[in-house]
């Protein structure tokens, strides 16, 4: 199935979208130039899948390439994650 991911600035997410459905979220708080990571969700059957760890990896990769923000995890799944890739603790505030 396809995946799509998307950044909805005006709502403080990332969004992933299945086949054309939504699928799930990362959503965070900006705080001057930090984005808090506070909430991420996928849908129950999607669950176990990976699609969360891709999701939280689209967000890293916007907020890199943005270059405006780093990043705060809050979220126990984004806590876990950025301990997981350490590639990416340049971003981590």
């Amino acid at each position: 199935m396809t995946e799509e991911f998307r950044h909805d600035r005006d709502a403080g997410r990332f969004e992933v979208w299945v086949a054309g459905e939504f699928a799930g979220e990362a959503t965070y708080l900006l705080r001057g130039n930090v984005a808090v990571f506070d909430h991420t969700w996928v849908e129950p059957q999607r669950r176990h899948t990976g699609l969360a760890s891709r999701l939280v990896q689209f967000g890293f990769d916007e907020v890199r390439r943005e270059g405006e923000w780093l990043i705060r995890p809050q979220c126990p799944y984004v806590v876990d994650w950025a301990a997981r890739h350490q590639e990416y603790g340049d971003l981590v505030a």
